[in-house]
């Protein structure tokens, strides 16, 4: 459910935004950015869409990269990662 503040359009740019994001950084062959932008992609997706199962998994996903690359999950992203949790 988006925030008071954002409207449907804003939420899907937003998501949009991300999803683009995480195709750039697979091309640029950087594992750490490409979970950096999957992780913050699909916990959008999950907070504004109810997510998916495959949603979820791909978070996770994300997240264990990010610990087994030895990369710190940004306070951004844990925070969203945290709310995508509940």
């Amino acid at each position: 459910m988006p925030s008071p503040g954002l409207s449907r359009q804003k939420v899907r740019i937003t998501i949009d935004a991300w999803e683009r994001a995480t195709r750039l950084a697979t091309a640029t062959s950087n594992p750490t950015l490409q979970a950096h932008a999957t992780l913050l992609a699909f916990c959008w997706r999950i907070l504004v869409n109810a997510g998916s199962e495959r949603d979820g998994q791909k978070c996770e996903e994300a997240a264990a990269s990010l610990r087994k690359l030895g990369a710190d999950m940004p306070d951004y992203g844990r925070l969203l990662f945290a709310r995508a949790l509940l």
